[in-house]
C-alpha cells in the first residue's frame, strides 16, 4: 500500500463481507483510488455493486452498516471527504427548488448569497437548467431529479465520489452532459467509484472491479403465460395530459386491443405523466386518455411499489415461479438489487394484469435480464396491451424487435 500519499482519497487495505444469507462474498484487496481516478465496479444484477458501494461509504462515514451483511474485514483509510449519489436519487433531496438544492452546500461552506447568486447563475446555464431552477426538485422527472442530485453531491473541494449507474434514468443528451462532466472533473482532481452496468466509463477507467455471481440458467416458455379476458374497448386516446400550472401536451394516437407500444422521450418530456393518465392515477386535462379496465397494472420507476408480500415465494401466491426466481423464492424483494426488482415487478405486472404499464422497465439491468426482459414482453404481446417508456437511443435500438408501435413524446401532434 502506498500509504501517505497525498495524491490517495482513498486506501482499502482489505474488504470481506458476505450477504444474501452468507450466499454471496465481495473480497477486496489493496485498492488505491487516487486524485484522478476513475475505477469502475461491473458485474451481473445482484453480484453485490451497490452494496459494495454501501458498505464502503458508511465506514468512511462513521455510520451503521447494513443489516443482513456478514463483515469479515473492513480495513479502509479515509484521505478525503466523500460523497454519494444513489440509484433512487429522490431520497437525497433535501430543499424546496432546484436553486436551493444546487447552492445548499455553498451556504453550509459559509458563502455569502451574492457569491452563491453568481454560481448558481453558472451552473444553471452550464447544465441548461432554466426551465426548472425555480421548481421543487421532488416534481422533476426521475432523469431531472437525478441529474440535479448529481450536481449537488460533487461538493466544493477536490474529493472522493461514489456513484452507483450515475447515468440510468437519463436521456441521451444528460447522459452525454454528465459524462464529459465527471470526466473532466477526474482531470481536475477528483477520484470516482462507479458502479454501472454499462459501458459508458470503459475507455476512462484506469481501475476496474469485475464481481461475478451467475444464477445457473434461465428461460422463458410462453406455456406459463396466464390468459387474461380484457374488458376494455378503445380505438384511440386522445386529449391533452400533463400538469395545469406547468405544462401540458396533447396526444391523439390509435391503440389496438394487444400489442406494445413504447414511450420514448427525454427527461421532463412527460413520459410518466402519460402513463399516470392511462392508468387514471392523474387525470387528463380534457379528452379520453384514461384506459379503463380491472385488469390494469403499474409498475412505478421505483419497482418495491408493487411489492407487498415477506417473500417473493408468496408474491407468486403458490403459481409457478419464474425460472430465474427459484433460488431467491425465500428472499424478500426488498433485498434483491435494483435490476432485478426490476425483473420481479414486470413479472408480477404481466402475470395478473391485461393492461401494463411500465415505467422505465429496462433501467439497471445487465445485458442477460434485459434480453431476458425483452423476451419476456414479446412472447406476452399477443395476450396483452403493454405500453413501456425509454430515454435512450441505447435501449430503443436493443428493443427494436418489440418497438413496432411508437409514442414520441417530442413530436407535434
Amino acid at each position: 500500500m502506498e500509504l501517505n500519499d497525498k495524491m490517495n482519497l482513498i486506501e482499502i487495505e482489505k474488504i470481506n463481507f458476505k450477504f444474501n444469507n452468507n450466499f454471496i462474498e465481495i473480497n477486496i484487496d489493496d485498492l488505491i483510488i487516487k486524485k484522478g481516478d476513475i475505477c469502475i465496479v461491473k458485474g451481473n444484477s445482484g453480484a453485490g455493486k451497490s452494496t459494495l458501494m454501501e458498505v464502503i461509504f458508511r465506514e468512511l462515514n462513521g455510520l451503521p452498516q447494513i443489516p443482513f451483511i456478514s463483515i469479515e474485514n473492513l480495513i479502509l483509510n479515509k484521505k478525503s471527504e466523500v460523497s454519494a449519489i444513489f440509484q433512487k436519487s429522490e431520497l437525497q433531496i433535501l430543499a424546496f427548488s432546484v436553486r436551493e438544492e444546487l447552492l445548499l452546500k455553498y451556504a453550509f461552506d459559509g458563502m455569502n448569497r451574492k457569491e452563491r447568486k453568481e454560481i448558481g447563475e453558472k451552473i444553471k446555464n452550464k447544465f441548461n437548467l432554466e426551465v426548472v431552477y425555480e421548481r421543487d426538485p421532488r416534481k422533476l422527472s426521475t432523469g431531472q431529479m437525478k441529474k440535479i442530485i448529481t450536481i449537488a453531491n460533487m461538493g466544493i473541494d477536490k474529493k472522493l465520489v461514489l456513484m452507483d449507474e450515475p447515468l440510468s434514468y437519463l436521456d441521451d443528451e444528460n447522459a452525454k452532459l454528465m459524462k464529459n462532466w465527471i470526466i473532466e472533473l477526474s482531470k481536475d482532481g477528483y477520484g470516482f467509484l462507479i458502479c454501472t452496468h454499462s459501458n459508458d466509463f470503459d475507455d476512462y477507467a484506469n481501475i476496474e472491479i469485475m464481481l461475478n455471481h451467475e444464477i445457473p440458467k434461465y428461460n422463458h416458455y410462453n406455456s406459463n403465460i396466464i390468459k387474461i379476458a380484457h374488458d376494455i374497448s378503445l380505438n384511440s386516446i386522445s386529449g391533452h395530459f400533463g400538469y395545469k400550472n406547468y405544462w401540458k401536451k396533447f396526444i391523439n394516437k390509435p391503440i389496438k386491443e394487444k400489442g406494445i407500444y413504447v414511450i420514448e422521450g427525454t427527461n421532463g418530456s412527460g413520459k410518466t405523466c402519460l402513463l399516470e393518465t392511462l392508468a387514471g392515477v392523474t387525470k387528463e386535462i380534457d379528452g379520453k386518455i384514461r384506459i379503463k379496465s380491472k385488469k390494469i397494472g403499474f409498475l412505478h420507476q421505483n419497482p418495491s411499489y408493487v411489492f407487498s408480500k415477506d417473500t417473493i415465494k408468496n408474491e407468486f401466491n403458490g403459481d409457478d415461479i419464474p425460472e430465474y426466481f427459484t433460488q431467491l423464492i425465500h428472499k424478500s424483494p426488498f433485498q434483491l438489487s435494483e435490476g432485478q426488482q426490476k425483473l420481479l415487478g414486470i413479472e408480477l405486472i404481466l402475470k395478473s394484469n391485461y393492461v401494463c404499464l411500465l415505467d422505465e422497465p429496462f433501467q439497471n439491468l445487465d445485458e442477460k435480464l434485459l434480453n431476458y426482459a425483452i423476451n419476456l414482453l414479446m412472447a406476452h404481446a399477443d395476450y396483452r396491451l403493454i405500453f413501456i417508456t425509454i430515454n435512450r437511443n441505447i435501449l430503443k435500438n436493443k428493443i427494436q424487435k418489440i418497438a413496432e408501435n411508437i409514442i414520441n413524446l417530442e413530436e407535434k401532434n
